[in-house]
């Protein structure tokens, strides 16, 4: 009978060296591939990434049925071959985006947008209190970010960093070049100090509180109890900030920014029972914009419904 082979510590350290090899590997070329794709004309652009979603939107593909299991979700009765078209178009636009977030130091990207509601802001922030943005992963976000600064007001947001280190280095690189300020998500703690400073000095702090969280309260989301952030809500619970609803959608030749009027939140003596009441206000308001425009809600791409 032969004895099973013995793996020695060098033996282990020796695979996870091969192991890290080859993420870094797959890291150089996938930022090659992304820095490559950034650097074509934009028209080029579009088309070639037009073509690459159709393709990936094979619905055979394990990230295509997830994606076609949240839109049952979102629209119950979709026909197969709309699934397949909101897809597309979502793979299509998350590209658009991404190569828009990379240029919107250069102006032609910014002058392409129109803002609706910016009394609501300018109003919401002569109270003092500062302010917490509602936003979602739809459409593109980077780009209200960046027009909001321009505009002068003083807006931030946080954002958790990708594991690729070099394409990481280069989304910071385009959030400075673009006048994006944010914060980093972790450590949590810090975070939370960093953010609840910025809103204190009458400053926005833009959440997107869309995607799923562990740690945050579990409440409705399209008829689904799913963990949702509660951020907006304590923030707002805790600090009397009013919430400003704030949506990114693409339209026919240009970007519409939308900030509505403040949530009415409500306040009993209950607080935890307000934070949830609040929270769930927050993804009615969600909801609303996921229903009009799927086809730019990236959400989609992940399980947000857990």
């Amino acid at each position: 009978m032969f004895s099973q082979p013995v793996r020695t510590a060098g033996f282990n350290r020796f695979s996870r060296c091969r192991m890290e090899e080859r993420k870094e590997i797959f890291y150089l070329v996938s930022y090659g591939l992304i820095r490559l794709l950034n650097a074509l004309p934009y028209p080029l652009y579009r088309l070639l990434t037009a073509v690459m979603a159709r393709i990936m939107a094979d619905p055979d593909n394990r990230i295509n049925r997830l994606v076609a299991n949240n839109l049952g979700v979102i629209v119950p009765d979709l026909p197969r071959s709309e699934k397949r078209r909101l897809t597309r178009e979502v793979y299509h636009n998350a590209a658009l985006d991404f190569y828009e977030g990379s240029h919107l130091h250069k102006r032609e990207f910014l002058a392409n947008t129109r803002l609706e509601g910016k009394h609501f802001l300018e109003a919401a922030l002569a109270e003092g209190k500062g302010v917490v943005g509602l936003s979602a992963h739809q459409g593109n976000f980077p780009l209200l970010l960046a027009y909001l600064s321009r505009q002068g007001f003083p807006v931030a947001t946080i954002s958790r960093e990708v594991s690729n280190h070099l394409l990481e280095n280069y989304i910071q690189a385009s959030k400075r070049l673009s006048g994006i300020r944010w914060m980093p998500k972790h450590p949590k703690a810090t975070a939370a100090r960093q953010m609840i400073a910025w809103i204190k000095k009458n400053r926005v702090l833009v959440i997107l509180a869309d995607q799923h969280s562990g740690q945050g309260i579990t409440v409705p989301f399209f008829g689904l109890n799913v963990g949702t952030p509660s951020g907006p809500a304590v923030f707002a619970r805790r600090l009397g900030c009013p919430i400003l609803p704030m949506t990114v959608v693409r339209k026919a030749g240009h970007h519409l920014i939308r900030i509505l009027p403040p949530l009415e939140l409500q306040k009993t003596d209950n607080p935890q029972a307000d934070i949830e009441a609040n929270t769930a206000l927050c993804n009615r308001t969600i909801e609303a914009w996921v229903r009009e425009n799927p086809g730019q809600w990236f959400t989609l791409l992940s399980r947000r419904f857990r």
